[in-house]
């Protein structure tokens, strides 16, 4: 007999379940784990915002709907965002200083491949080090293509406080890489 405060579910709510967070894991989780490794900095720290991600989507499926949330990837990375700004509030971030980049090479050399990934790098670095809110405009919409209005709502802001974000953190990026990505002496 069930207890007055219990609710019976219907069969096979739980298998719905199941593969309704299987399927959001398949479609998103590398989505998800891309966003908490660019956020932290840590790429073991990012495995556990993403698990935790998704122990949330299973928790709370049913209070998001008989088919769990209807955006499931804006759901779930402003959930990691959340637990990302958790974490940086009790660990602190991972910020590593900018790397030494030699004066950009030559076009013409055989190292102009190698000077991809050190710019690649040196960007990494550099998003890091912005902060959070601008750090989660910049990773959203330029990394992980999300839309100006997808973004807003992951990041629990209007569009018009996103744009701005975005604008701020490109100008930082600018100021602090633009020089050692074009060669230029500072």
């Amino acid at each position: 007999m069930l207890s007055l405060g219990a609710r019976r579910r219907p069969e096979g709510h739980a298998d719905r379940i199941g593969r309704g967070v299987a399927a959001a894991y398949s479609e998103h989780g590398g989505t998800v784990l891309n966003f908490a490794y660019r956020f932290v900095g840590d790429a073991q720290a990012a495995e556990d915002l993403t698990q935790e991600a998704f122990t949330r989507l299973v928790r709370d499926w049913a209070s998001l709907g008989e088919n769990g949330p209807r955006n499931a990837r804006a759901w779930l990375l402003a959930v990691t965002r959340n637990l990302a700004l958790d974490h940086i509030a009790r660990r602190g971030t991972v910020v590593r200083g900018l790397p030494e980049v030699p004066r950009r090479p030559s076009p013409t050399t055989p190292d102009t491949c190698a000077e991809r990934n050190e710019t690649s790098d040196l960007l990494d670095a550099a998003v890091r080090e912005l902060p959070p809110d601008l750090r989660a405009a910049v990773i959203l919409c330029a990394i992980e293509g999300l839309s100006y209005k997808e973004a807003a709502a992951v990041c629990g802001c209007s569009f018009k406080a996103l744009s701005s974000r975005l604008g701020r953190a490109r100008q930082r990026l600018r100021d602090q890489v633009g020089p050692l990505v074009l060669g230029e002496e500072s």
